[in-house]
């Protein structure tokens, strides 16, 4: 049980680093999306802003589940 507590909290940890990571690349997205001159550009920017913010909702969802399982293991 107590391995399972440490496995949860190491893997809620990794999803907080890859949600920093992905929030720290959709503010540079965003901030190119400003700056874009070119339409097709911006277009692109737009497409991968919405697929990073699907992603960080999944992962966000995902951590939510994990402590919830973490405070339900204690």
């Amino acid at each position: 049980m107590n391995e399972d507590i440490i496995e949860l909290d190491k893997k809620a940890t990794r999803l907080g680093y890859e949600l920093m990571a992905l929030e720290d690349e959709l503010d540079i997205i965003i901030e190119g999306i400003e700056n874009a001159i070119d339409v097709g550009e911006k277009a692109e920017l737009i497409r991968q802003k919405g697929k990073l913010e699907c992603e960080i909702a999944d992962i966000k969802d995902e951590r939510y589940r994990l402590n919830e399982r973490l405070i339900n293991s204690f």
